[in-house]
Parts: C-alpha cells; structure tokens; sequence
C-alpha cells in the first residue's frame, strides 16, 4: 500500500487528471476517508465521474493546495513553430474530458468559424 502522503516532486510529476485515491494521497488521506468525504459533498476539491471511476484535474488540485502551476510548470512556448514548406501537417490530440453544454457549444462555434476563414 502507498504511502499517506506525496512529496513536491510528485504532486508536479502528476498528469493532468489523476484517480481519486491520488488526490487523496496529495490531502494526506486514505482512499475510505476519500470517497467519503466525496459522498458527504466535502472533499476539497472538484470530483468528477467518469465511468464508474472519480477523477480530479491537476489544477483544481493544485489551486487547492495554493501550488501556482505556472510557476511549477515548465516554461512552454508562446506560441507553435510554422511548419516547414512540404512538411506533414500538424497532428492534433483529442481528449476524453467531460465538458459543459455551454462550453461545447462555444468549441463548436470556434471550430466552426475556423473552417470558415480564408
């Protein structure tokens, strides 16, 4: 069994949702501890479902922990190099993540407007 807690360096090692057993670890309490206080309404931060497990993203656990992602993070590029003049297009990565009506709708409309443009 894993230890009840988890070092700096891990809580910046973790991957952009985690299981709710991990979030557990990082508040420093066990996985019955944790799915109870998801029951209760009280865990500290955002769970969200998926399938029949209960995940946490990497920033609401961070924002909680008062950890400035930005900071912690390492330095990403302002913006994507232009591709070179007979390369492969880009390759774009989708991600399962549950997203809002509303949000969705927006994402549309963005992609939307895009395919429109000259």
């Amino acid at each position: 069994m894993p230890p009840i807690s988890m070092s700096h360096d891990e809580l910046l090692a973790l991957p952009a949702t985690v299981p709710l057993e991990t979030a557990a670890r990082a508040f420093g309490v066990g996985r019955t501890k944790a799915h109870e206080l998801v029951r209760d309404g009280t865990f500290p931060c955002p769970v969200l479902p998926l399938g029949r497990k209960q995940i946490v993203t990497r920033s609401a656990l961070f924002a909680v922990l008062g950890i400035d992602q930005k900071l912690e993070s390492p330095e990403a590029p302002d913006a994507l190099p232009e591709p070179s003049k007979g390369s492969a297009p880009p390759v774009y990565v989708l991600l399962a993540v549950p997203v809002s009506p509303e949000c969705l709708d927006e994402l549309w409309q963005n992609a939307t407007d895009w395919r429109q443009r000259p």
